[in-house]
């Protein structure tokens, strides 16, 4: 899975890009700095290709985040800066 997260540091939206290689489940969700799930912003069936999906930072206190995309091809990680 190939993923692109921006702008970041950010305000109140972010894009989340990210390449399927082949279709299958996809879980987006973010997390505080202490591992506890916040919001799960995407959870279903996508097809293969890229993808983007929009994150709605309103309401979050500035503070650095955790950002999974969970795949049937593995899990990624990023760091989002929220100001």
């Amino acid at each position: 899975v190939h993923v692109r997260l921006f702008p970041n540091p950010a305000e109140e939206w972010s894009r989340l890009r990210y390449t399927l290689e082949r279709p299958g489940h996809v879980r987006i969700s973010i997390h505080d700095a202490a591992g506890r799930t916040l919001d799960h912003v995407l959870d279903r069936a996508r097809p293969a290709g890229a993808h983007e999906q929009l994150l709605d930072l309103r309401g979050l206190p500035a503070s650095p985040y955790i950002v999974t995309i969970t795949t049937g091809q593995g899990l990624v990680v990023r760091q989002l800066i929220v100001r």
